[in-house]
C-alpha cells in the first residue's frame, strides 16, 4: 500500500483529491507507515473487521467528500495526468463511469482495456482499442464514477460470497439504469 501512496502522491494532476482507506481487519501492519508519512494529512483511515471487498468499497464511498469516487486496490502504480486523463470523459457527459488500462506489476506486457464476459460468464480481459471505448465490465482494481451515479445504483453488492462479483454487478446495474456506457481510456 505504502507504494501505491507514494506512486499517487509523486504524480501530477490539476485536481485536488482525498484519499481514504479502509483496511479491512488486516493482520499484517500494512497501515503502521501512516502514522509517519508525509502525506498522512491527506489520509483518512478506518478500520473495519473483515467485511470483504464490497462492504468496504460502499464504506469508502459514504466517507468521500468528492463529486468523484475513484477505486483503486491498493498495488497500483500511476501515471502523470492519470485523473486528469479517466475524469474528462465524465465532465464532457461521454461517460458515467472510466477505467483506464490496467498493466500488470510483474508482467508489464500484460495490459487489459476494461473486461467483458465469455460465454460461460467469466472475464476476460479486453484487447487494445483506440481512444474511448465500450466495456462491459469496470474491473473493481481501478475506476472513476460520480459519487450521485454510484448512490442512484445503490452501490456495491454485498451479498456475493467471493470477491470479484460485485464488479460485474455494478457493471450491469448501470447498464439497466440507463446510464452512459461505461469506457475504458487507454
Amino acid at each position: 500500500m505504502k507504494n501505491t501512496l507514494d506512486s499517487l502522491f509523486s504524480v501530477d494532476t490539476n485536481y485536488p483529491f482525498e484519499v481514504i482507506i479502509i483496511n479491512d481487519g488486516s493482520s499484517d501492519d500494512c497501515c503502521d507507515f501512516l502514522k509517519t508519512y508525509n502525506h498522512a494529512n491527506q489520509v483518512k483511515l478506518f478500520e473495519t473487521d473483515g467485511i470483504g471487498a464490497a462492504n468496504a468499497r460502499n464504506l469508502g464511498a459514504t466517507k468521500a467528500s468528492g463529486e468523484f469516487l475513484i477505486f483503486c486496490d491498493a498495488h497500483l502504480q500511476f501515471e502523470d495526468l492519470w485523473i486528469d486523463h479517466i475524469v474528462e470523459p465524465l465532465l464532457t457527459g461521454k461517460s458515467d463511469a472510466v477505467t483506464p488500462a490496467i498493466a500488470s506489476f510483474g508482467n508489464s506486457d500484460f495490459i487489459g482495456y476494461g473486461q467483458t464476459l465469455k460465454s460461460n460468464l467469466r472475464i476476460k480481459w479486453n484487447s487494445k482499442q483506440n481512444g474511448l471505448f465500450e466495456t462491459a465490465v469496470l474491473p473493481g482494481g481501478c475506476f472513476i464514477i460520480p459519487k450521485r451515479v454510484f448512490e442512484d445504483v445503490g452501490g456495491f453488492e454485498t451479498g456475493f460470497k467471493t470477491w470479484g462479483h460485485e464488479d460485474v454487478e455494478l457493471s450491469i446495474k448501470l447498464w439497466l439504469f440507463d446510464f452512459a456506457a461505461t469506457r475504458c481510456l487507454m
